[in-house]
């Protein structure tokens, strides 16, 4: 196969984050549903596992949204950005205050989600202003929404379906479509390669590739020290499949499963389900990891500061020079 047949589908939980003002509102839809999970989950008595994770999703959703939302500031020159910025900013770091506290204090959930909750209903106010600034910035709004790009959430685990045969890719795509998954299909190996891929992902590979293979792809991945998890399929028997399965792991790739093709969609379908979200957690549970480190770095840094901006005073100037605490650099 020539040209390569590369489709992208977004789940109903993701949205369409078409570039557009539509897609900011479509954004703030998911934000609401992310904060209402997080109040219901709030609720439970558990160890706020489960919450976390959505708080993690809510921090990586909320940052790019407010990306793209500052270009549009940006673009209709609104009068108060600084301060609109800024209470973007307060909120994004209230969120990652509370994945940081109810790590090891979970007895206030209640109370800190209903504090984000408030918070982000009083952004959301402030959003529906700029609408009245929007008339005869369109193109502009357009051109910056672009230069951002659409929704991203870097690092996010994807599924990639790899196969040459059209109509098979096709199906498989529409499966994880039926299983409201984001799905991506090359039908070159060549094309497929060119992709920056994460532990996290899933491919689907076929093994009967033109050009490279199943297994010279999987050769190729393991010498650059790439190892996304491998869901093998074939049209040749089982020992086909799991001599391709030996090479794998001989490589340290993760091969979660091998199919043979006519592949069962019901099969097929709960495999995604399943490992989609146990990569998902796993992903989740790594930014929460780093939001930890970042969030600590940062509020630390801020404390630095604000003891830096204390300002001396004449009777602390004249004891210091008493004391002989001057130090001069020239």
């Amino acid at each position: 196969m020539n040209n390569p047949l590369s489709t992208n589908i977004q789940s109903s939980s993701s949205a369409s984050h078409s570039v557009g003002l539509e897609s900011l509102d479509n954004d703030h839809l998911r934000l609401f549903e992310l904060i209402e999970a997080a109040s219901q989950l709030s609720q439970q008595d558990s160890n706020h596992s489960e919450l976390l994770l959505v708080l993690q999703e809510l921090a990586d959703y909320m940052d790019s949204h407010f990306n793209r939302e500052h270009a549009v500031l940006l673009a209709i020159n609104y009068p108060t950005h600084d301060e609109h910025v800024e209470k973007h900013h307060r909120l994004s770091q209230l969120v990652k205050h509370a994945i940081v506290t109810l790590q090891s204090n979970s007895d206030d959930a209640p109370t800190i989600i209903s504090h984000v909750k408030a918070e982000f209903i009083e952004i959301i106010a402030l959003d529906h202003q700029i609408a009245q600034f929007i008339t005869g910035h369109e193109k502009a709004i357009e051109a910056a929404l672009m230069s951002v790009g659409n929704f991203e959430q870097k690092g996010r685990n994807k599924i990639f379906i790899v196969d040459d045969d059209i109509q098979q890719a096709q199906l498989m795509h529409e499966m994880a479509k039926t299983a409201d998954l984001e799905s991506t299909v090359f039908t070159a190996s060549t094309e497929f390669l060119k992709t920056t891929l994460s532990s996290f992902d899933i491919v689907v590979l076929d093994l009967q590739m033109p050009e490279k293979d199943g297994i010279e792809i999987m050769r190729e991945l393991a010498a650059k020290n790439c190892n996304p998890n491998f869901i093998l399929v074939s049209g040749f028997d089982e020992r086909v499949l799991h001599s391709a399965k030996q090479l794998a792991e001989s490589k340290q790739l993760n091969v979660i499963a091998t199919l043979t093709k006519p592949i069962k969609a019901r099969d097929f379908i709960a495999l995604l389900k399943q490992y989609h979200q146990q990569y998902r957690i796993k992903f989740l549970q790594q930014q929460i990891r780093k939001t930890t480190r970042e969030y600590s770095a940062t509020t630390e840094t801020e404390s630095i500061h604000s003891k830096d901006d204390h300002k001396i005073t004449v009777e602390e100037l004249k004891l210091a020079i008493r004391k002989h605490q001057l130090i001069i650099h020239f």
